[in-house]
């Protein structure tokens, strides 16, 4: 797990600049620095490693001379072995290090080209430096777990892990007011965009090519990169499905646990988190975490049932505390980690630093709520549009609905942004080409949007501002797969929440109340009504004042009034909008 940068130009590069840029993101990877600038000098390769696999021969930038490529990597590929052993018996090939995933991926690269990123199983960001083109190709793992983005300047490009990397060492950058609408609307911004102009997110699924002849650029989705619905678990049972779900994901555990380093485990209340620990736990002692607020918070903490969990299965386990009010003080500088606004939750920040003195990888149970539950949606969209039997689902009623709450009767006319719509982000497509039915759109709506730009860009910068690598094995390629091929209706039931992933697990599964009938738990959040109308009230008040935020012409004049002021009257009913507006307002005030 890695930060990595890449330079390239028609023309002589800045030597230094790459260097500087690995300087901002070195958190990324505190083990070990590596540099590479070409023999041309139009190309500059540098990154900062968190060594997890093969410690001792995975350096880089990895260099094959006599095949004339490069590569920088951040992520792990979690079938690297049957990688390696298939270009062995197939292309002969003579391996350097011992078990390093970096020198697979570029000896595949050497036979394939960019068909090689479709049998890559796992998370990853890279670039490669393909000196027999005259080319960079830069690339993103198909669910968007790890970040990369990138800025062309006229025929020079430089490519980052974090927007607050290039921003820090960019001068001249306007803000793209698009951007912020959409943040406002959705509570956080998808790729392409980011809150800067000229300065892009690489989507999920995508690779881009760099020419150094020319300097054009060239960005779309590599081949393989989207998951096709198939109809191979059409004829087995539920038995047979829920037995072939169990196996499937116990296989994804053991591969994603893989690791030189040891492993531990996120533990809270929910169903995702607790498969992955009751299936660990059935072949090693692990080491639980859960992260929560002191006892006078408790209404928000989640401790008494992962503490029931951890007895049951009888694992190492840890409770963090957080103290509420050096939370408060912390916010801005988490703001700033991401390099622009983001509303959604930030308490992880806090179990990523207690646990990094002593673990360096963490698995979660990220991306399980939207392969079986999709914190059923579905219901709450049909609950809330005229007609309930049309399969044609109204995108912009759908965000507005779930997004913008606007069934608690939010005016969106308040926004002042009614030329906002959903398509200006050319990313937010669906994720399957073929699309069954309603529910089906809604699943890969989310799948495609806010999974990739909120659960796990979130998860990631958290995390590696602490160095510590977060995994997600609901999101094993074979996982996935299997998931996509289950019909809707039997994925999702609105009645009994989960059921197709408890029924899967079966007996193992722990028989607790709290879990099992937990209906839709909406993830760990922060006590936002304390936070703002409390603890942080001096500084919302100041920043919040209709004379500081209406300049930017994205309210209109009522706002204040009718959202401001009801919510510190005890209004909850909007409170996640009136977080982002605040977050946002954080941010520009302190120029983040």
């Amino acid at each position: 797990m890695c930060g990595i940068v890449g330079l390239a130009s028609i023309n002589e590069i800045n030597t230094k600049l790459a260097n500087l840029i690995n300087l901002k993101q070195s958190h990324r990877g505190p083990d070990d620095q590596g540099n590479l600038l070409s023999n041309c000098k139009r190309v500059s390769l540098a990154m900062s490693r968190l060594a997890i696999l093969d410690i001792k021969h995975g350096h880089q930038p990895m260099v094959l001379k006599k095949d004339r490529l490069s590569i920088i990597f951040n992520g792990e590929i979690f079938n690297s072995n049957n990688l390696r052993n298939f270009l062995i018996k197939n292309f002969n090939e003579k391996f350097i290090t011992s078990h390093s995933d970096t020198e697979v991926i570029l000896r595949l690269y050497k036979h394939k080209n960019i068909d090689a990123f479709k049998e890559l199983n796992g998370m990853f960001s890279l670039i490669i430096f393909d000196e027999n083109k005259d080319q960079i190709i830069f690339a993103r793992d198909r669910f968007g777990i790890k970040p990369l983005l990138y800025k062309k300047i006229n025929q020079s490009i430089v490519i980052a892990s974090e927007l607050q990397a290039i921003t820090n060492t960019h001068t001249n950058l306007e803000i793209d007011y698009a951007s912020i609408k959409e943040y406002i609307n959705f509570g956080f911004i998808s790729a392409p965009k980011t809150i800067y102009q000229g300065i892009k997110k690489l989507p999920q699924g995508n690779f881009g090519v760099f020419s150094l002849k020319s300097g054009s650029l060239v960005i779309k989705r590599w081949p393989g990169s989207n998951i096709e619905k198939t109809n191979d678990n059409k004829l087995l049972t539920d038995d047979n499905i829920n037995e072939k779900i169990k196996n499937t994901l116990i296989q994804s555990i053991d591969r994603w646990k893989q690791s030189d380093e040891d492993v531990c485990y996120s533990l809270s209340s929910g169903i995702d988190s607790t498969s992955i620990v009751t299936l660990a736990s059935k072949k090693q002692k692990i080491s639980t975490f859960t992260v929560g607020f002191e006892k006078k918070y408790d209404q928000w903490n989640e401790f008494h049932v992962a503490k029931k969990i951890s007895d049951l299965f009888k694992t190492d386990h840890t409770e963090i505390r957080i103290n509420i009010e050096s939370f408060a003080e912390d916010v801005p500088k988490i703001i700033s980690m991401f390099g622009e606004p983001y509303g959604g939750g930030l308490p992880s920040f806090n179990l990523f630093k207690a646990i990094k003195n002593k673990f360096k990888v963490i698995m979660t149970g990220i991306g399980g709520d939207e392969l079986f539950g999709n914190y059923l949606r579905i219901d709450r969209y049909n609950n809330h549009i005229n007609d309930k039997d049309t399969q044609i689902l109204n995108l912009q009623k759908y965000f507005e609905i779930i997004y913008l709450n606007t069934d608690r009767n939010f005016d969106v006319e308040l926004l002042n942004n009614n030329d906002f719509n959903y398509k200006q982000n050319e990313n937010h497509i669906l994720f399957c080409d073929k699309i069954l039915s309603k529910e089906d759109q809604i699943c890969n709506f989310d799948f495609n949007t806010q999974l990739p730009n909120d659960f796990l860009h979130m998860t990631d910068i958290l995390s590696m501002n602490n160095s510590v690598e977060a995994r997600t094995p609901f999101l094993d390629l074979e996982f996935v797969k299997l998931i996509m091929s289950i019909p809707i209706n039997k994925r999702i039931n609105s009645k009994n929440y989960k059921s197709l992933l408890i029924n899967s697990i079966g007996n193992d599964f722990p028989n607790i109340t709290e879990v099992v009938k937990k209906k839709c738990k909406m993830g760990f959040s922060l006590p936002l009504s304390i936070l703002m109308r409390e603890i942080m009230r001096t500084k919302f008040e100041k920043v919040m004042h209709p004379r500081f935020f209406l300049k930017s012409n994205l309210f209109s004049p009522n706002f204040y009034e009718d959202i401001i002021q009801a919510f510190l009257k005890g209004d909850n009913r909007y409170i996640e909008l009136v977080w982002r507006v605040f977050i946002l307002q954080i941010w520009l005030e302190n120029g983040l």
